[in-house]
């Protein structure tokens, strides 16, 4: 009203005062913050890149990935402007009985759980995934993919997960071939681990490793058609990486698996937010890359609960180290600088990735 008094050729002054308006609100002009376009931009990379990731994930990574303060409301509101709220389809609700809820696993490797996912090439052939997942923090430990994977390919790709990562005391399954077969059961009794067999038609029972081929199959796998099982698995160890490092997850209160296992590896002297934060950047992790001519021999880490051992010719390994690791056992990664054979990053996540056969 006041303005709509001075555009008739009333003063600021007589206009503020007939209306009960102060002169500063009558002058101010809204700034617009520098930070709403850097929210747009991250928005709008975020949605591009991840089709499926809703304002919940787009918020969760933003804030406990990328270490962001912005606000939820001012996030949302970007977020509705630009338009990229994703479409939700309705469904049928069945009324069933409540599942009995899964037991979740102390410590890593306590429980495993495995399962197999199919789809096509360009050319019809259709395809495998043999997806691993520790049920502690939900890691995914490994996905192999081949166009036939018996029982011989799992026992071998399980026997990588357990070299470089520590054998689990049971592994949680369905009742396929692969895992009903004679080596299957000689491998498990041999290695001393339990097989434990869910219910025939109740999947739910396997629902962690089953959570985990939803999002394997709706992030990256029907986005794109691949020419080759080279190429698939390629982008099956991408993903798999982003999945465990950058993508936040529901079930672990919006953290990823990388960083609830930096937070189990240490138990924590106080509960403030603050201290756990400071605790938290005190873990480190080192990636190093292995030539083939490197021999690294055995490390191991009780303290994370985890066994490491480096042989030549196996492409990505990783190695987690704890800050308050004794000195001696902490020179065998940051004594001495980076040879020719070797090239060591700093990351500030704890990391885990299966070794390329």
């Amino acid at each position: 009203m006041a303005t709509w008094a001075v555009s008739k050729g009333r003063s600021i002054s007589r206009a503020c005062e007939l209306f009960g308006v102060s002169q500063t609100c009558y002058r101010y002009k809204p700034k617009l913050s520098d930070q709403n376009e850097r929210i747009a931009d991250w928005l709008v990379r975020l949605t591009h890149n991840q089709r499926n990731w809703g304002f919940g994930l787009c918020y969760l990574f933003l804030r406990n990935v990328k270490g962001f303060v912005w606000n939820h409301k001012r996030v949302y509101r970007i977020y509705r402007l630009l338009e990229l709220t994703l479409r939700i389809k309705p469904k049928r609700r069945l009324v069933r009985e409540a599942p009995q809820p899964l037991a979740v696993p102390a410590a890593i490797n306590q429980v495993w759980s495995m399962d197999f996912m199919h789809d096509n090439l360009e050319d019809g052939r259709q395809y495998r995934l043999f997806n691993v997942l520790d049920d502690f923090k939900r890691e995914g430990l490994g996905i192999e993919v081949d166009l036939s994977l018996p029982s011989a390919r799992v026992i071998r790709a399980l026997d990588q997960f357990i070299e470089w990562r520590g054998k689990p005391k049971a592994i949680r399954c369905d009742n396929g071939p692969e895992y009903l077969s004679g080596a299957m059961q000689e491998w498990s009794a041999m290695r001393g681990i339990r097989i434990d067999y869910i219910q025939s038609g109740k999947p739910q029972q396997n629902a962690y490793v089953e959570r985990l081929n939803r999002t394997v199959r709706h992030d990256w796998l029907t986005q794109t058609m691949f020419g080759s099982i080279q190429e698939v698995q390629e982008a099956a160890t991408r993903w798999l990486w982003t999945y465990n490092n950058e993508r936040p997850n529901m079930a672990l209160g919006g953290f990823t698996p990388g960083q609830k296992l930096a937070m189990a590896a240490r138990p924590y002297s106080t509960s403030t937010p603050r201290q756990k934060r400071v605790d938290y950047q005190r873990m480190i992790t080192f990636l190093l890359y292995l030539a083939d001519d490197h021999e690294v021999g055995e490390t191991t880490f009780p303290e994370l609960g985890i066994v490491n051992r480096g042989k030549a010719g196996n492409g990505l390994y990783f190695i987690n180290a704890h800050p308050d690791l004794s000195p001696d056992r902490r020179m065998l990664h940051t004594g001495s600088p980076p040879t020719a054979g070797e090239k060591r990053v700093v990351s500030q996540f704890i990391v885990s990735k299966q070794l390329q056969p």
